[in-house]
């Protein structure tokens, strides 16, 4: 979640980027940290760490490039066939009745597809591994090690099997209330079937992790001190890190939004480098649509009214080879977009009260969850001799 918010802060400078010089490799003798720059960058830091804390995604001023956002009403969402797939679509719920920064709800389990059914997976474990935020906001469910890990989607290897973190230095900013200002940053990446933890990276300035693709980690960076943002690729083995492309650069999914006063927010991105937005306010009766930006170019998934009957509502995102999927921000139902079939609609029943958000979270695994384990789909029939 803090993630998402600061890649949003980065984003918004990252208009044109100079070249910078490269931060340091981490080795067995590190450098020291790059010295304060007095008490104003100091107050000016810990004023921008408490925004990172406290912004809720929203983006403001927005405008789209690229293809112009058709004019679509509002129509009959397409259904799936009762029998057309059967899979457990990893969630996380996520209390409405909390401050989610000050004291965080979250439950992880599975919701049944196509029956909607949700099961909360009484096995889960996300405090043995270490994370930035504890476990406590973010998990991704992993199909190849078949356990939960404490991270962002974007975070987490290609393999499903390790995840990258960014680590405060000292380990108390920014979030002590007595002003420590962090000497430096480290960008950690955890092998989960191993459990280590091991330090990749790191930087007197602020990190950013925007995605762990087939390419590399994809990093921001910010000077504490002011001045312009940079934009990193590194090898997660050997730790080697080059300035980004221009072509990456131009991928981020905020450039496709221009400032043209239009109110819009993030509902999140996939490992791909795919970011939804949705462009109108919730307010009962304000039109809206909700488009997939990648490559800088949008594809609206849906245009209507805000409560209207089809009830579309996302707050978060996930793809595999299925599709799109998105989760409804009041928990009711779980979406299934794709190029082909456009939105599929799934109501979910059996969570534990109504008042919770959900967001889907790894990749829909063949078969279907009982509550104590997933089940595999029965072995197809023989075929008659």
């Amino acid at each position: 979640m803090n993630e998402h918010k600061f890649r949003d802060l980065l984003r918004d400078a990252l208009r044109q980027l100079p070249p910078l010089a490269a931060p340091l490799l981490a080795s067995p003798k590190s450098r020291g940290p790059r010295a304060h720059t007095g008490a104003i960058t100091v107050i000016a830091f810990l004023l921008a760490a408490l925004l990172v804390l406290l912004l809720v995604g929203y983006r403001m001023s927005f405008g789209l490039r690229g293809e112009t956002l058709p004019a679509t009403n509002a129509g009959p969402v397409a259904q799936p066939a009762p029998a057309s797939f059967a899979c457990a679509l990893p969630v996380t719920t996520s209390s409405l009745t909390v401050n989610p920064y000050l004291d965080p709800k979250m439950s992880v389990g599975f919701v049944n597809i196509p029956t909607g059914e949700f099961w909360v997976d009484p096995a889960a474990t996300l405090q043995d591994l270490p994370s930035d935020t504890g476990g406590l906001w973010s998990a991704t469910y992993s199909s190849p090690l078949k356990r939960w890990l404490p991270a962002d989607s974007r975070t987490v290897s290609p393999d499903g099997r390790s995840y990258v973190y960014v680590k405060w230095l000292p380990e108390d900013a920014p979030y002590s209330r007595k002003g420590v200002t962090p000497n430096s940053t480290e960008l950690h990446v955890v092998n989960a079937a191993k459990k280590t933890d091991q330090k990749l990276w790191s930087t007197a300035d602020l990190i950013g992790i925007d995605r762990w693709d087939s390419h590399g980690i994809l990093v921001t960076t910010s000077p504490k001190g002011g001045g312009a943002p940079g934009l990193w690729r590194i090898d997660p083995a050997t730790g080697r890190v080059t300035q980004a492309s221009y072509a990456e650069q131009a991928s981020l999914p905020a450039d496709a939004f221009p400032q043209s006063g239009i109110w819009s927010m993030t509902l999140g991105q996939d490992k791909q480098g795919r970011a939804v937005f949705r462009i109108g306010s919730r307010d009962p009766g304000v039109k809206y649509s909700v488009v997939v930006v990648e490559s800088g170019r949008a594809t609206t998934i849906y245009s209507g009214v805000a409560g209207d009957a089809t009830d579309f509502d996302p707050g978060g995102v996930y793809s595999d080879a299925h599709g799109l999927w998105l989760g409804n921000d009041d928990g009711s139902r779980v979406w299934l977009w794709t190029k082909s079939a456009g939105l599929r609609s799934f109501k979910v029943t059996g969570l534990p009260d109504s008042n919770v958000s959900l967001g889907p979270a790894g990749e829909c695994v063949p078969g279907h969850f009982d509550g104590v384990a997933l089940v595999p789909l029965p072995p197809p029939p023989t075929p008659s001799p």
